[in-house]
This record gives C-alpha cells, sequence and structure tokens, in this order.
C-alpha cells in the first residue's frame, strides 16, 4: 500500500503512474477497493481523451488546492490547454483522499 506526505505530493506521482498506465501501482494509493476501470479505451467525447480517464484525473493534470475536513481532504486538479489565438481551455476536477497514519491515500469513487 503507497501513502503520500501531502495531497500536493500525491498528485505529481499519481500523474507518473497514470501516463505509465501502472495500473497495480495506482490500485496500491487507494484506501480501500479501487475502482474497477481506471481508463476506459471505448469512451468517446473530449478530443484529448480526458474523458477516457475515470479515476482519479487524467495525466499530465497538475495540483491546484485542497480542503480538508477531519481525515478526509476534497483535492483539485486542473489543466490549462494553449488552443492559440489567447484562448485558454481550462479543465477542472476533484477527487478526495483520505489521511492515515501512513500518510495520505486516495479515496475510491463508490467512497471505499
Amino acid at each position: 500500500m503507497t501513502a503520500f506526505a501531502s495531497p500536493e505530493a500525491a498528485v505529481a506521482e499519481l500523474s507518473k503512474l497514470l501516463a505509465a498506465r501502472d495500473w497495480a501501482a495506482l490500485a496500491a494509493c487507494y484506501d480501500g477497493a479501487p475502482p474497477a476501470v481506471f481508463y476506459d479505451e471505448a469512451a468517446e467525447g473530449h478530443a484529448a481523451g480526458f474523458d477516457r480517464w475515470r479515476h482519479p484525473f487524467p495525466p499530465g493534470w497538475r495540483y491546484l488546492s485542497h480542503e480538508v475536513a477531519g481525515d478526509v481532504a476534497n483535492i483539485r486538479v486542473g489543466i490549462d490547454i494553449d488552443q492559440g489565438d489567447g484562448m485558454i481551455q481550462r479543465g477542472l476536477r476533484e477527487f478526495r483522499m483520505r489521511k492515515s497514519p501512513e500518510g495520505w491515500r486516495v479515496v475510491s469513487p463508490s467512497g471505499g
């Protein structure tokens, strides 16, 4: 089981695992059961494929902020995509983490 010193440190490491599609290592970062699917090859929609990433967020996104309530934090991540001519498309996502004596771990989208 993998735990992180802070939510900010977690986002950087999770992004690396997501980019590498290291599902086993990613699953070890969850507090409880990880989601059944991290990435859905069949999903269609966003041109950059962001909707294919189920949890916790697509790779390449960065930490923005977090709010803590008890031992759970709501983490905000985002990405800015320069579309040219001064147009910036922004993406935002949120996911939860839980703090344990070992450190911060991702909470499954089902609440696990």
